[in-house]
């Protein structure tokens, strides 16, 4: 199975591209134009393509998609005003995902984030899982929780429109090595 992994250069990307490698796939590992491959350790697989572009433009995306069973979807940006939010989430995924329609993709695994559910309204004591309520009222949330709400609202729209298969992962914190989470 050959996937392609955006956001590969990025601190869960690099592991992602890492375990699948390690799991046997072949990787279409997608880095933006300034990233710096020499930091990345797994360059050199042989069942790695590396390759450049920038999800915020549509060109090229469905060059990056030819020959690909599934993607998982990992770019986003968790800094930055609004208008460079959402450019790298929102309308990084609606390229990508218009570029998946185009390739006829079905299968995406995307990576989203815990501060989606609208946990102010959870009660107390109640576990969080995948049906638990998301976020009603995004604008009185941060810019980082009101733009991957909007961008699960595209992985949902694109799987009842095109039959896709879509999960979505929720993390609550991510960390690791250099990226120490107090």
């Amino acid at each position: 199975m050959k996937l392609l992994v955006t956001g590969a250069s990025g601190f869960l990307g690099k592991y992602v591209v890492f375990e699948a490698l390690r799991r046997g796939f072949q990787v279409r590992a997608a880095i933006r134009h300034t990233s710096d491959e020499k930091r990345l350790p797994w360059r050199n697989s042989d069942n790695l393509e590396l390759i450049r572009t920038d999800l915020t433009q549509s060109e090229g995306i469905e060059d990056a998609l030819k020959g690909v069973d599934a993607v998982v979807h990992l770019a986003a940006a968790k800094q930055g005003n609004y208008d460079i939010q959402y450019a790298n989430t929102v309308t990084a995924t609606e390229n990508l995902l218009t570029a998946m329609v185009a390739e006829k993709i079905k299968r995406l695994i995307a990576v989203s984030t815990f501060s989606v559910f609208d946990y102010l309204h959870i009660p107390a004591g109640e576990t969080i899982d995948e049906n638990s309520p998301i976020e009603p009222q995004p604008w009185q949330r941060d810019v980082y929780a009101q733009t991957k709400l909007i961008q699960e609202k595209l992985f949902r729209d694109f799987e009842q429109r095109n039959q896709g298969e879509v999960t979505i992962l929720r993390p609550g914190i991510v960390y690791g090595k250099n990226n120490l989470w107090n």
